[in-house]
């Protein structure tokens, strides 16, 4: 969630992307839109590597991960960051022998 706001806020730490510059208007939008769709139990970034193993075997094995750990799939839906790796990892494992 800290990731959400450093870029919400203009302190992402990410070098390799540039985006423009958003109005105190836009961030303010940002923020509230954020705020409304949390939810009353949510996984932080940690909590969803904690299990990321697990909801790729879910997936690989065709069974639905998303039912089995709804948690973990609404963290990879809000969080660039941790979709990615699931990406990566579920990708990597596919290809594997």
């Amino acid at each position: 969630m800290w990731k959400v706001f450093r870029r919400l806020f203009g302190q992402d730490d990410r070098r390799e992307s540039y985006s423009p510059p958003m109005s105190d208007r836009e961030r303010f939008r940002r923020l509230m839109m954020l705020i409304a769709n949390t939810h009353e139990h949510e996984m932080d970034c940690h909590e969803c590597y904690e299990v990321m193993d697990r909801f790729v075997e879910l997936a690989m094995s065709g069974a639905s991960a998303s039912e089995a750990l709804p948690l973990v799939q609404d963290h990879l839906d809000r969080c660039p960051a941790c979709r990615e790796e699931y990406e990566v990892l579920l990708a990597a494992l596919k290809d594997a022998p």
